[in-house]
């Protein structure tokens, strides 16, 4: 817990009465609540910083998955081109492209290897 806090905590009943005395009109329920702030403050700090740690570990991963993402999916629109399966031109019998392939795209996508 902050120095701060842990001092204001330790001073809060004189300074109640201090503050009371000199006709402060701070009560002592929101001097309590104005703690409970401060401290809930504390927690949200650690857990922002805990965020932004498990974020900067995380970023590595979440780039690999975007690449492998876009590998994936450039694969699918070879294969997705009904162009690749054509097996007639102007009347002459053509293996589809995608047969030629055997599978290399997609091969080339599942492994990383990109081209």
């Amino acid at each position: 817990m902050d120095k701060w806090l842990e001092e204001l905590k330790r001073n809060k009943e004189d300074d109640l009465k201090i503050a009371e005395y000199a006709g402060v009109t701070l009560t002592s329920e929101e001097y309590k609540r104005l703690i409970q702030q401060a401290e809930r403050v504390q927690e949200l700090e650690k857990d922002n910083k805990r965020l932004k740690d498990l974020n900067s570990n995380n970023l590595p991963v979440m780039r690999s998955m975007h690449e492998e993402t876009e590998r994936y999916k450039q694969a699918l629109e070879i294969y997705a081109d009904e162009n690749m399966y054509v097996t007639d031109i102007a009347g002459m019998e053509i293996e589809p492209t995608v047969m030629m392939d055997k599978g290399a795209v997609a091969l080339q996508a599942l492994k990383g290897v990109e081209g």
